[in-house]
């Protein structure tokens, strides 16, 4: 069943043993096989030179192996993250991805070892004991899940970050693979009928003591936890986030981030889909984590990233909840602000609204502490993707009223930029925009005043100083 394993990649195996005589010796940089009778688990050390600069150590849990078919197992991540925080990190490797065809298994386990969960967290609470360390366990995606689920089974006190998490694996697609080859023998049912048979193989996983799903209830009450979620991954906002925090759904783009008791969250526009939260923003959580501050703080840091220095002292509520709809003509449709296809261009009830922007005109509020104005930005982002690969359409939108539409919002962002760090990260498509529409304004002789042209290239030149 399982894959050969191959760990040479990492760097010698620097010692192997059961979990005691592992933990009794000096630890050291290197690959460890960690003895639990007949199964072995694969662990690496990262870094421990870091080890005394921060009261936390690291512990990363792997998302899916991405590309798998060109690896060999074990598997480690997480080795540029403990580089750039100077820290010290724990890796593992988790041993139902070194079954064949199987690229994520959520650390749950398999029939061959059915107590995976229970024993590495057991070895996790001894190792805390031994490092005289707190743990921050961390992880994406199916690492993010692993990370919860493991840590309801610690004695110890954790700090725990999971980004974009699942918290029901049979709800994700890639279960069917798992569940059908981690567990064989079961023969509940095959890959292609596995959703027909998702009651059974729940049944199974509880019957056997397996995590594979969790609620707000299931937490530990010794862990503090933080929960970064894309806010345009639907699929998660949709099946899982409401599962550990069930007021999503009444959320607005004003109540963005906060805190449920031990679990603090933050659901920000770090890209669509099932995007991974920026490298900066894992790095800020992870240093303040080692250093003892709470999921809460986390989340506040993050948060001024997103909101102006000096907000406006008028402030609005946000019309938008997650992921960002807004309705747009007559007829209300609605449109995904952060993901929309060319029919919106084409259909006659929203035609002109679409060529001259005026639907995002409304989020023209300045220094507001909400998310509308990363709406706005997304917005704009998709629409300019589906122009450029649409050329039918250069006609209308460079007319002089669409043009000015168009402007009215180019000049609000400038006034934006300098307030909120995280504009930053689009800087890029900032200048491409700007660069683009001067080239047009010039080129095509279109009439704008020379106050709004001189900001506009002045921002431009600020742009380029960015890079």
């Amino acid at each position: 069943m399982n894959e050969k394993l191959d760990a040479s990649a990492w760097g010698s195996i620097v010692a192997a043993g059961m979990p005691n005589s592992i933990l009794e010796n000096p630890l050291q940089d290197g690959v460890f096989e960690i003895h639990f009778q007949k199964n072995i688990l694969y662990m690496k050390i990262t870094n421990l030179g870091f080890l005394d600069t921060h009261p936390g150590v690291l512990v990363c849990l792997n998302a899916a192996i991405s590309s798998r078919g060109s690896k060999v197992p074990p598997y480690f991540s997480g080795e540029g993250i403990s580089n750039s925080t100077k820290s010290c990190l724990i890796s593992f490797s988790d041993p139902s991805t070194h079954i064949e065809g199987i690229d994520l298994g959520w650390y749950i386990g398999n029939e061959i070892w059915p107590s995976f969960q229970s024993d590495i967290a057991q070895f996790l609470d001894a190792l805390a004991k031994k490092l005289s360390k707190k743990l921050v366990i961390f992880g994406g995606s199916g690492g993010g899940f692993a990370s919860f689920a493991i840590s309801t089974k610690l004695t110890g006190s954790a700090t725990v970050i999971g980004m974009n998490p699942q918290f029901d694996i049979s709800l994700y697609p890639t279960a069917k693979e798992f569940a059908t080859r981690a567990f064989p023998s079961a023969e509940i049912s095959t890959e292609e009928n596995f959703i027909d048979r998702r009651v059974e193989w729940n049944s199974f996983f509880r019957d056997n003591e397996l995590v594979t799903s969790l609620d707000y209830s299931d937490l530990n009450p010794f862990c503090d936890y933080l929960l970064l979620q894309n806010w345009n991954d639907t699929h998660h906002l949709r099946l899982h986030t409401p599962l550990i925090l069930p007021k999503v759904i009444e959320l607005s783009l004003s109540d963005w981030y906060g805190q449920v008791g031990n679990l603090g969250y933050v659901i920000a526009p770090w890209g669509d889909r099932h995007s991974v939260v920026w490298r900066k923003h894992i790095q800020q959580c992870l240093r303040m984590a080692m250093n003892g501050e709470n999921s809460m703080q986390m989340a506040e840091a993050l948060a001024e990233e997103f909101l102006p220095f000096e907000p406006d002292k008028v402030q609005y509520k946000s019309t938008l909840s997650f992921p960002p709809v807004h309705p747009i003509g007559q007829g209300s449709m609605l449109l995904n602000l952060v993901r929309f296809d060319a029919s919106f261009l084409e259909n006659d009830q929203v035609k002109s609204e679409m060529f001259d922007l005026s639907f995002l005109l409304s989020f023209l509020q300045a220094k507001q502490n909400n998310l509308d104005i990363y709406a706005l930005i997304a917005a704009l982002q998709c629409w300019h993707d589906l122009i450029q690969n649409n050329s039918n359409f250069e006609g209308e939108i460079w007319k002089i009223e669409n043009v000015e539409s168009r402007l009215r919002i180019l000049l609000f962002l400038i006034e934006e930029f300098p307030q909120r760090n995280a504009m930053t990260h689009h800087r890029e498509f900032f200048d491409q925009f700007v660069s683009e529409f001067l080239q047009n304004i010039e080129r095509r002789n279109v009439a704008i005043e020379q106050e709004a042209l001189s900001d506009l290239k002045t921002f431009q030149s600020k742009l380029s100083r960015l890079e």
